[in-house]
């Protein structure tokens, strides 16, 4: 109904276009420092997510002594992004590395190897590991063959923890996965 030349659509701002991307149930809170942007997205999620409306999503950040950069150390998690090693809670580590066809992972027990009970240690490195890999996988957009060299471990029960982690943490990626159970 308008004469030529109009503008017929126009995509929203960056701040919209995030909330509407990945703003999903396991969302509880969105951090913003600039008003404007406030805005944007308080009227951007009744729009496009009427029943998240109400629940108090959208927090103000305002400290003009630290950034939210430096408050939520979003530099060092960016930088963990492109590392080639990861350290783990534990102690632990894991290392990408991308070859032509495919991403290994190798998990390294690092300072937290237990000589009194090795079992015991591979199994809390290796479930710790397990919820860090889904992440890391989200996080650095890793596709096509993911093998993951876990630390041994004797006890077949221990395989299926590890497993049952690794199944539950990918659940919440977009992605299509199809994950293979532990081999000895």
């Amino acid at each position: 109904s308008e004469p030529g030349p109009c503008l017929i659509y126009q995509e929203p701002g960056l701040a919209a276009r995030a909330v509407r991307d990945y703003l999903t149930d396991d969302v509880s809170e969105i951090w913003v420092d600039d008003e404007t942007t406030a805005a944007q997205i308080s009227e951007t999620i009744p729009l496009i997510f009427p029943r998240r409306t109400g629940k108090n999503l959208l927090r103000a950040y305002h400290d003009p002594q630290t950034s939210m950069w430096e408050h939520f150390n979003l530099l060092g998690q960016i930088n963990e992004l492109y590392s080639r090693e990861v350290t783990l809670p534990s102690g632990g580590r894991l290392v990408f590395d991308q070859t032509e066809a495919l991403m290994a992972i190798d998990i390294n027990s690092g300072r937290s190897a237990g000589k009194s009970n090795f079992e015991a240690m591979a199994l809390r490195t290796n479930l710790e590991a397990a919820e860090a890999i889904a992440r890391q996988i989200r996080l650095r957009d890793i596709g096509g063959q993911i093998v993951i060299d876990f630390i041994e471990m004797h006890d077949r029960n221990h395989w299926r923890d590890v497993e049952k982690v690794i199944r539950t943490a990918m659940k919440n990626d977009r992605a299509r996965n199809d994950l293979g159970r532990i081999s000895a």
